[in-house]
């Protein structure tokens, strides 16, 4: 519980708090101020408006009103009140947990109980807070983040708060947060994971092992082997032409921990630091595939949390509708893919006899690619859902140019209209 001193001044700034306005108005003051500064956050108001908006409201009320005349003076009497956090809806992810074994929330997934049990004086307080880091991509990223990290460190120890609840009490708590996982794009998960994402060692979730090729008809690595995270008896790992012509009977590769990349982490900066040649045959990562180390790797917690990265769901739900949108206007069946099938000698149905190119059945005809932008430009969908280029773009190659969201519709609400038709 507070003790006096700080019972005595919350309830004084509650006391002030809900005194009227003025004499004949219905609203106090924190109710007034509440809404004031809720339009400003709705509409994008600057501060100075907002100042210019209490400075023109006391010119039209009475003489003893005692409104704020500043947007700077309404944020302290907030802040006195302690109004930053609602205890309430910061428990909701401990009160609502998924009860059906399926996950539903964050907080019914591995990393969130795995962090919970190995940290229990952390997850005792259901109000302490779990951060999802979203972040950007830079060469010097941990110049970015070290502003970050100073914060995560104070709040990984805790700082006094002060709560008021709806039964008119007020505890005092200590406010703990922890960083569970950074959200981001590919390349920066490289940066901020300290891995590479491209080339021979473009896949870190499989541990950079056997499950990529160089293809020398695209020219390109194809990443494969995905069947390997299936059970072994799994009909998938047995069938050969519908993946890479082999049969799959490779264990799952292990997610790599948090002591590999400090440790190998740590070497690879300091042969950079002691003028050692990058790319040069003993650089350590040619052993480790770790290129440097990351400043979050300073947090206490971070290098136990079971999935510290993860890639934004939007970005990869619009390279998957992108990749199938591409496939079925038949603009990936090229020869070149057609040699690569050669290459590992599956789909013999397809590949090119005497230079000229079957097409997969797979493919739409015309008829069913002009079906499919009608259905996309006539679909009605509610206002603001949508942008107009979803239903402007009338060929293929407007497809290309939208935006991700306009791709979470293609694969959400259209594709499957036009499949099952």
């Amino acid at each position: 519980m507070l003790n006096e001193g700080l019972r005595d001044d919350w309830a004084k700034s509650m006391e002030d708090a809900l005194k009227l306005v003025c004499a004949n108005c219905e609203l106090n003051h924190l109710t007034t101020i509440l809404q004031i500064l809720n339009l400003q956050v709705v509409h994008g108001w600057t501060n100075e408006s907002v100042d210019q908006l209490l400075a023109l409201l006391s010119s039209l009320l009475p003489p003893d009103s005692t409104l704020p005349t500043k947007q700077s003076q309404c944020k302290k009497k907030i802040s006195k009140l302690g109004l930053g956090y609602i205890v309430e809806l910061m428990q909701w992810h401990a009160q609502n947990k998924s009860t059906n074994g399926k996950q539903q929330h964050v907080a019914d997934s591995r990393t969130w109980t795995e962090f919970d049990n190995r940290w229990p004086d952390f997850s005792q307080d259901p109000c302490n807070i779990r951060l999802g880091n979203k972040s950007v991509t830079s060469k010097t990223i941990d110049a970015y983040i070290e502003p970050l990290y100073e914060e995560l460190m104070e709040l990984w120890k805790g700082i006094e708060e002060i709560q008021s609840l709806r039964d008119g009490h007020s505890i005092q708590f200590t406010l703990r947060a922890s960083l569970l996982f950074t959200i981001h794009d590919l390349l920066a998960y490289g940066t901020l994971s300290s891995l590479f994402v491209h080339g021979y060692r473009g896949c870190p979730a499989c541990n950079f092992k056997d499950f990529v090729r160089h293809s020398r008809s695209l020219r390109k690595c194809i990443y494969h082997g995905h069947h390997a995270y299936l059970k072994m008896d799994h009909p998938y790992c047995q069938q050969k032409t519908h993946f890479n012509g082999q049969e799959e009977n490779r264990e799952a590769p292990l997610l790599i921990i948090g002591d590999y990349i400090i440790e190998y982490g740590q070497k690879r900066m300091s042969f950079i630091e002691n003028d050692g040649i990058v790319g040069s045959r003993n650089d350590p990562c040619n052993e480790s595939d770790v290129k440097r180390l990351c400043i979050l790797y300073k947090l206490s917690y971070f290098k136990d949390i079971a999935i510290r990265h993860t890639v934004d769901f939007m970005h990869t739900e619009k390279n998957i509708a992108y990749a199938i949108t591409e496939t079925l206007f038949g603009a990936l069946d090229t020869i070149s893919s057609c040699e690569d099938f050669r290459e590992i000698k599956i789909r013999q149905n397809i590949w090119v006899k005497k230079y000229r190119k079957l097409g997969a059945h797979y493919i739409w005809t015309k008829e069913q690619c002009a079906q499919f932008l009608q259905l996309k430009s006539q679909t009605h969908f509610p206002t603001g859902y949508v942008s107009s280029s979803i239903r402007s773009q009338t060929d293929i190659n407007g497809l290309r140019g939208l935006k991700t969201h306009d791709y979470h519709i293609i694969i959400e609400n259209i594709l499957p209209i036009m499949v099952n038709m």
